[in-house]
């Protein structure tokens, strides 16, 4: 990590802070996280990229991995502002498009104000699922603790205290917050929950007692974490943490698994490599420092591998192309019909009524057979007006694809595992099974599912 660190540095990556690099306390007791500018972080990687000679296309959307003979060989692409195809030919492909977002309904009426980047809706994991990559805690979902009205837009350090209605804190110390040790109920989704429960709402972030110095420093770790929009928004509505609390409650659940690759980043199918936000626990995008090292190993095996191989005859994928060339076709075609919008909006209210807090076999029995009826719906209705929205229609179809492999994998944990940070309750299996301290792992061939159970580790 700190060799990954210091290359990215020669980069220009401002990762010190005054001369040093910042680490600060949050959900662990230890310093654990390390705020840096990192608001322009994209800029340096796509500027060191054109450095190196690398062709990067703006707007377009990969539909699929293309395969032959078991192998990933390709992927097809989409233009999203002109129809057109691309087919990329290649010899080893990194899979590294973000993770899972507007699987669930949103914490408010808009659902593209969420925590994480909307845009992200798991389109490299679900495209892992079509090709029969293994996946792992799929049923498995977190929440955060975060602003009730406002720009969600991300976590962001808030240096305050969580307070109830009464203004007693959740953590019951009322300096339990600085720019070195964040209030733990700050990242505390359960904490929050409780208090609202017992009838301590609402509740309400207080910055009324952070120091001036923190304050600002804490405005600065917000401007890099996303959250500009929302500084600018506080502004605007003339808003003022220091004098008036900020109403906090509980964001919308988030799927915490993903493709489980070995140490070198290869998935199960040759030819693909995974990294950043489609992974599973330390390899995930929970930590970007992760995300850089685990994203330069896949690179450097996929190299490796591409080096061994040689590139395919598209035309062995020709049939796979015309499939998906057609449904596109059928979908721009079609002048009435639903619009993504409602595909979306149909997935979500079947996660978050079968497959959410509660859950209990006939629920997800209920649940996957609804599911499998809008697809098929669909399938035979969704329309798009444009090139734009035929990419949201297939956001929509990639999110389905997911909610079934999440709905089936909880369906097959018979159990009730109370994580801190992701707890997993079955009413029907109200008890913790030591024989299912494991990874559920999910894959898909030929339209079937398939289960098995693998020692409780990151990696291979």
């Amino acid at each position: 990590m700190g060799d990954r660190i210091k290359e990215l540095e020669t980069w220009g990556f401002p990762f010190k802070t005054n001369g040093k690099y910042n680490f600060v306390k949050k959900i662990h007791r230890v310093p654990s996280f390390m705020h840096w500018a990192g608001r322009d972080q994209k800029v340096l990687f796509e500027q060191k990229a054109r450095e190196v000679g690398t062709d990067i296309l703006n707007r377009v959307m990969i539909i699929d991995l293309l395969k032959q003979n078991g192998r990933v060989v390709g992927a097809l692409g989409m233009g999203l502002r002109e129809p057109i195809i691309y087919i990329f030919s290649s010899r080893a492909v990194v899979m590294a498009s973000g993770g899972i977002s507007r699987i669930f309904p949103p914490a408010t009426c808009l659902d593209f104000n969420r925590q994480r980047l909307p845009f992200g809706t798991g389109d490299g994991i679900a495209m892992g699922i079509r090709a029969g990559a293994e996946m792992v805690r799929l049923e498995f979902f977190t929440r955060w603790a975060g602003l009730h009205n406002l720009c969600k837009a991300g976590r962001g350090t808030w240096i305050g205290v969580v307070e109830d209605a009464a203004g007693n804190p959740l953590s019951g110390n009322r300096n339990a917050s600085s720019r070195t040790q964040i209030d733990a109920a700050v990242e505390s989704y359960d904490d929050v929950t409780k208090a609202w429960r017992d009838g301590r709402g609402p509740l309400y972030m207080s910055c009324l007692n952070t120091s001036r110095e923190d304050f600002d420093y804490m405005c600065w770790a917000l401007s890099n974490e996303g959250n500009q929009v929302l500084l600018q928004q506080l502004h605007d509505c003339g808003l003022d943490p220091r004098r008036t609390r900020i109403e906090f409650s509980s964001y919308e659940p988030e799927i915490t698994g993903g493709f489980a690759p070995d140490t070198k980043c290869a998935t199960n199918v040759p030819g693909l490599f995974a990294a950043g936000g489609e992974v599973i626990g330390n390899m995930k995008r929970s930590a970007s420092p992760s995300a850089y090292v685990f994203g330069k190993i896949a690179g450097e095996s996929a190299v490796h591998s591409a080096r061994e191989n040689v590139f395919a005859d598209m035309k062995s994928c020709s049939e796979t192309i015309a499939w998906h060339i057609d449904r596109l076709q059928r979908m721009r075609l079609r002048t009435q019909g639903a619009r993504w919008q409602e595909a979306t909006g149909a997935c979500q209210d079947i996660m978050g009524t079968y497959c959410c807090e509660t859950k209990y076999e006939n629920l997800l029995n209920a649940g996957y057979e609804q599911l499998l009826r809008v697809r098929r719906r669909a399938e035979q209705t969704l329309c798009a007006a444009g090139q734009h929205e035929l990419g949201r229609c297939l956001e929509a179809f990639n999110l389905m694809d997911i909610a079934e492999a999440a709905l089936l994998c909880s369906r097959e944990r018979r159990e009730t595992r109370l994580n801190r940070y992701d707890p997993f309750r079955r009413v029907d299996h109200a008890e913790e099974n030591p024989a299912m301290d494991k990874f559920l792992v999910y894959s898909r061939k030929d339209n079937q599912a398939s289960f098995r159970w693998r020692a409780m580790r990151v990696l291979n």
